[in-house]
């Protein structure tokens, strides 16, 4: 499985801390079943783990906005001489 989130929590499992993790299942009462690289499942609060954000989502926001401006704007005539 590709790693989707981080966990997060350092008073539950603190030497996890940071490391890269699936969510497995995603239950009722808040609760998700987590998956790490080792093997390891763990069920918890969907609370003690964040989801990685892609490339597109990290630059996101000011730079799509500028491109989309960019498109709207009509095509300039070329200056000559």
């Amino acid at each position: 499985m590709t790693p989707t989130h981080v966990w997060r929590w350092r008073t539950r499992l603190a030497e996890r801390h940071g490391q890269a993790c699936c969510v497995v299942a995603r239950g009722r009462l808040n609760s998700a079943l987590v998956a790490f690289a080792d093997g390891e499942l763990v069920v918890t609060s969907r609370w003690a783990v964040r989801r990685i954000a892609t490339r597109e989502q990290a630059v996101g926001g000011a730079r799509k906005e500028a491109l989309h401006a960019r498109a709207r704007t009509p095509p300039t005539e070329p200056r000559c001489g």
